[in-house]
């Protein structure tokens, strides 16, 4: 009868394959990342800590910047399905963000460009756009749009909306 039960216990915890090992690293170590792309105060960071709920991502007050260099974040912590990049904002006074773009092009494999609903002087971004299409590194990218609940009228969301859109199409 022993014998049954050692036969289930093995059938029920075989022992590691190496190569399913081996696929597990190379996915930790390969995590999709989703870079987040925008002026300061567009909502990049608090974006990242609503999806996470991860109450460790300080956020900033309207346009004054919290975050002072491009950061990781793993999500979720403990087994990692997924990783954000969150950068400065563009527009920064004496600011140079050509070296913190290289960095994250060559870790991300999306571009999210976030975007203030009122916020129409996009010049930064859209520059910073060029340049990531012209590396080719990144071929993915969406436009979100933020602050929407912040215009009350609705012609003047929809106009707003519409201005964005065709500002990165």
């Amino acid at each position: 009868m022993s014998s049954f039960f050692s036969r289930v216990v093995k059938t029920l915890n075989p022992d590691p394959d190496p190569e399913i090992s081996a696929a597990f690293t190379y996915a930790e170590q390969h995590l999709p990342t989703l870079w987040l792309l925008g002026k300061t105060g567009a909502g990049k960071s608090t974006l990242i800590k609503t999806l996470t709920g991860d109450s460790q991502i300080e956020i900033g007050r309207g346009f004054k910047p919290c975050t002072q260099t491009a950061a990781q974040y793993n999500f979720p912590h403990a087994k990692p399905l997924l990783s954000f990049l969150d950068t400065k904002g563009l527009a920064e006074a004496d600011y140079d963000a050509e070296e913190d773009i290289a960095w994250c092009a060559a870790r991300s494999h999306a571009l999210l460009l976030v975007v203030k609903i009122d916020e129409t002087d996009q010049s930064q971004l859209l520059n910073a756009l060029k340049s990531i299409q012209q590396s080719a590194k990144i071929t993915q990218a969406s436009l979100l749009i933020t602050g929407i609940d912040q215009v009350t009228d609705a012609q003047e969301q929809a106009r707003l909306i519409s201005y964005q859109q065709q500002q990165f199409a």
